[in-house]
């Protein structure tokens, strides 16, 4: 990972291959694999399930597309 740019409450990074894989198995875990009520997973997340599996299929779209790239 590298950090390219932070302003504004944005931070711009690059992620490699590896990188966007972790992060989307971890989320896929907590997503689907922690069996926790709505309410519990906001409180230890600090966001909604459906904004932390809507971010997972987003790295799981980017993983395709490198895989796609390296063929």
């Amino acid at each position: 990972m590298e950090i390219k740019a932070v302003e504004n409450e944005t931070c711009e990074i690059s992620l490699d291959r590896e990188d966007i894989r972790i992060i989307h198995q971890a989320l896929n875990e907590v997503c689907h694999g922690v069996d926790s009520c709505d309410s519990e997973f906001s409180t230890r997340m600090g966001t909604d399930r459906k904004t932390a599996v809507a971010l997972m299929n987003q790295l799981g779209s980017a993983y395709e597309l490198l895989d796609k790239e390296k063929e």
